[in-house]
């Protein structure tokens, strides 16, 4: 990414302001501290699991590689180190407080300071019973420390209060052990730095936290527009492809965290106030950093809607599975006893094989169809669908409880036995349903784009069809607006081309195409040596078409 910095000229004033995280103050409990619980300083077990992955880079030995080496570039490297400089002196100064530590604790434990307080204080009260002495000095050193009061110091308070900072001291030595503040490495060039990154960094152990490159005049020297840019380490960017939702709802986009959270900010803030030193000669304090959040406008959230795309086409699903698996065996029970042989009984009637799927018909749909008005009252009524038109919801439901249907007809002309052809039926109807599956891991998981053509022949199962047809209603329920008669042909997803209208239409498709493989394999494989009088020609034969 590049960035374009003005750097003033000196005696005028730059105002420049970056962006980081910004916290509330907190009340540290010196007693967890002591024990070092990282929860005693504030932090959320969010903030803990972003501290726990800073800590994992600085102790893995990282590098912020920059370039061209050897030019003007080194004095603003040189004054941004300054951070790991002081970083260091920090070590330095506890290492030498490790040292003399002992000493004190020694000095207090046996009481030695206790003992010149004393004398102290015998001192002073001696000065005080005579006068005369302290009129003839006007040592202002003298009265101020003949004024001063030496209480005795509480020795267990001082060795508490020791033991703390021996704690930190330590602390911070055995964690700044595993760290290097030598994190800057200078390269000629831009390309330098990427061949080193793919393939000399992991054989040196060395992690590439990002690499700064900047655009120098041929004799080395820095312009007054300084034009620089930062590349950082992918694993701790946005994903391009992930920058916004492919779908609105209402909220605030809380997106772009990984700037201010891993270091591309810190980095771009530590460059901006070093090229200033260089080119000013002082160093930039304020104005601090800070990240506000742009206040948004009330909504409701429901979380239990992300549960709907992919739970209510499940449940319907499994709780159409019992009542698809008799329908299939009440069927397959006529057939398997030869009740409805078009040349016995039926024949007999006066009534053809089509009154026979009629009627299977009318009596399923008239099943199913008080299931449909019931779950439609339900989602509707108990505020799952609340915002979309209830006669949509219904007809997708019933259209669906014909496709059912028509699939019930399907599994049964395949089978002889009713029990084997209702087990097998349930299981069918179910695996249907993996194709929704496969495409919605694709689309939610992998990112990846399904195309209108995929999804349609993906379709060619009921439940997937279903199942696409449900995401939609969960997606115009999440945006608060709801399946309406304008939107059921419009995908609220960007750039997508299948919408709630396709669903249905495929929904149809698939009834008439089960209906249609129903009376082929019906006549072409009967379950039952064929009937056809003396000189007919059974459907399957050639001559029948």
């Amino acid at each position: 990414m590049l960035h374009r910095i003005l750097v003033p000229q000196p005696g005028k004033l730059l105002v420049l302001s970056s962006t980081m995280l910004a916290r509330d103050s907190v009340t540290i409990e010196p007693e967890a501290l002591k024990q070092g619980n990282m929860s005693s300083l504030g932090f959320t077990s969010k903030e803990q699991r972003n501290l726990g992955l800073l800590v994992h880079l600085m102790t893995s030995n990282p590098k912020i590689l920059y370039a061209p080496v050897g030019t003007e570039v080194d004095k603003v490297i040189l004054k941004a180190n300054e951070t790991f400089a002081f970083v260091g002196n920090v070590t330095h100064y506890a290492k030498a407080w490790l040292n003399i530590s002992p000493e004190i604790r020694a000095y207090l434990e046996e009481g030695r300071l206790q003992r010149r307080i004393r004398w102290l204080q015998q001192f002073t009260a001696d000065l005080h019973k005579h006068p005369e002495i302290l009129n003839v000095s006007d040592s202002d050193v003298l009265h101020n420390f003949l004024s001063g009061n030496f209480s005795l110091p509480n020795t267990s308070v001082l060795l508490q209060q020791l033991d703390t900072i021996d704690n930190a001291a330590c602390g911070w030595v055995h964690f700044m052990a595993k760290v290097s503040v030598d994190i800057f490495k200078g390269f000629p060039d831009e390309e330098s730095i990427v061949n080193y990154t793919l393939n000399q960094a992991y054989q040196d152990n060395v992690t590439v936290f990002a690499s700064v490159i900047f655009q120098t005049n041929r004799d080395g020297s820095l312009p007054p527009h300084v034009m620089y840019k930062i590349r950082q380490n992918s694993s701790f960017t946005e994903k391009t492809n992930e920058i916004r939702r492919a779908y609105w709802r209402p909220g605030p986009n809380t997106g772009g965290r990984f700037y201010f959270l891993y270091g591309f900010v810190w980095i771009q803030d530590m460059m901006e106030r070093a090229l200033i030193n260089t080119f000013v000669g002082h160093d930039v304090v304020e104005p601090g950093n800070y990240v506000q959040m742009f206040p948004y406008p009330c909504y409701t959230r429901d979380d239990f809607l992300f549960v709907i795309e992919h739970m209510m086409p499940l449940c319907m699903v499994i709780s159409w599975v019992y009542s698809v698996a008799m329908m299939i065996q009440h069927i397959v029970t006529e057939k398997e006893h030869r009740l409805k042989e078009v040349g016995m009984v039926m024949k007999m009637m006066g009534l053809n094989n089509a009154v026979h799927w009629v009627a299977w018909f009318i009596t399923g749909f008239v099943q199913l169809s008080i299931s449909v008005t019931a779950l439609t009252a339900i989602l509707k009524y108990g505020k799952v669908l609340m915002h979309s038109d209830v006669l949509i919801i219904w007809l997708f439901l019933a259209i669906y409880a014909v496709a059912t249907i028509m699939f019930c007809f399907l599994v049964s002309v395949l089978y002889s036995k009713a029990k084997l052809a209702s087990a097998c039926g349930g299981i069918i109807y179910f695996l249907s349903y993996v194709p929704y599956m496969y495409v919605a891991i694709r689309e939610e998981v992998a990112h990846d784009k399904i195309t209108a053509f995929e999804k349609c022949i993906a379709s060619l199962m009921s439940t997937t069809a279903f199942g696409l047809g449900s995401k939609y209603f969960a997606l115009y329920e999440v945006a608060g607006v709801g399946i309406q008669w304008h939107t059921f042909s419009q995908s609220p997803v960007e750039g997508d081309d299948f919408n709630l209208l396709l669903s249905m239409m495929m929904l149809i498709v698939d009834a008439v195409v089960y209906g249609v493989l129903t009376w082929y394999i019906e006549a072409v494989h009967p379950g039952v040596p064929c009937l056809c009088p003396v000189g007919d020609t059974c459907p399957h034969a050639l001559t029948h078409w």
